[in-house]
């Protein structure tokens, strides 16, 4: 199980009753603000943890924990490590033009291959693209659709949900907001079209605000550091994990940059016991996987 992170947007969650209390939030002003965001973030490095649990088919539940690191870099750049007591053991990365997955085991194996819109990376039904989690961190922005979308009263989570007329499985097709709030807290993207789906929930009492050099404090964004993530088939939930992150800033060594934005570098200073291509792992464009 990978990454899957993290920072997309806190809202304020209040004890509202069942009942609808407040007007519906506007869609063109809910993508301004969200596209203002996410284009506010030029480069950033988190730190923290990553847990994830999930029942294999015997029906033995496991649990796996280990640190986080996070690179990212304006506008398609993002990396992540996930490692236990110092050791690598899942390292994901794209660039421009390419992307790729380090998994550690019996044998270590280099998935590497070019970037393809509209298809997604994914192993054992759980996706592992980083452009997924450039949407669920909020660093990307949400794509122009029509600006007549109604929001609809969810008397269960108390808040206001949008559906995305959109097709790119790496943006969601459904966002939450609380009333007043001016980010989703629930997002959910759908992954096949015969019930998988990822839903990404921001933790509101836990935030963290990115310091921007040169801007006034106000301006400042700010993101939820606590997030947790539901794989889901049609009919049951396939795994959850959670990440939290203790430190998130802009300030980033020039020299890891460049690093883990290499592939030729990343793929050689992992040395993989096995190198393989992601095609085979992505569903051809425009199929459910």
């Amino acid at each position: 199980m990978l990454i899957a992170a993290l920072v997309a947007g806190c809202a304020p969650r209040s004890g509202h009753s069942s009942g609808i209390e407040s007007t519906p939030p506007d869609w063109p002003t809910v993508r301004e603000s969200w596209n203002t965001r996410a284009e506010s973030i030029k480069r950033l490095y988190g730190r923290g943890i990553f847990e994830t649990r999930w029942t294999d088919d015997e029906g033995a539940a496991h649990v796996e924990q280990g640190d986080l690191d996070l690179w990212y870099e304006h506008p398609e750049r993002l990396a992540s490590r996930v490692s236990k007591f110092g050791e690598t053991f899942a390292v994901t990365g794209m660039n421009e033009s390419s992307m790729w997955l380090h998994l550690e085991g019996e044998q270590s194996v280099f998935y590497s291959g070019r970037r393809i819109e509209g298809r997604i990376m994914s192993m054992d039904s759980m996706p592992v693209d980083p452009r997924m989690y450039r949407s669920v961190l909020g660093l990307a922005s949400l794509p122009t659709v029509p600006d007549r979308i109604d929001a609809v009263w969810d008397p269960e989570a108390e808040a206001w949900v949008f559906d995305l007329p959109v097709l790119d499985p790496a943006i969601p097709t459904r966002l939450w907001m609380q009333p007043s709030a001016n980010y989703p807290f629930r997002l959910e993207y759908t992954l096949s079209n015969d019930g998988g789906r990822l839903t990404v929930e921001h933790d509101p009492r836990r935030t963290r605000v990115i310091e921007l050099p040169g801007l006034p404090v106000t301006r400042w964004p700010v993101f939820c550091n606590s997030v947790s993530l539901e794989l889901h088939s049609a009919d049951r939930p396939l795994s959850r994990s959670l990440v939290v992150f203790d430190r998130l800033s802009c300030e980033v060594e020039e020299k890891i940059m460049d690093r883990v934005f290499d592939l030729d570098v990343m793929r050689e200073g992992l040395g993989p016991d096995r190198i393989e291509s992601i095609d085979r792992y992505s569903p051809p464009e425009g199929a459910a996987e």
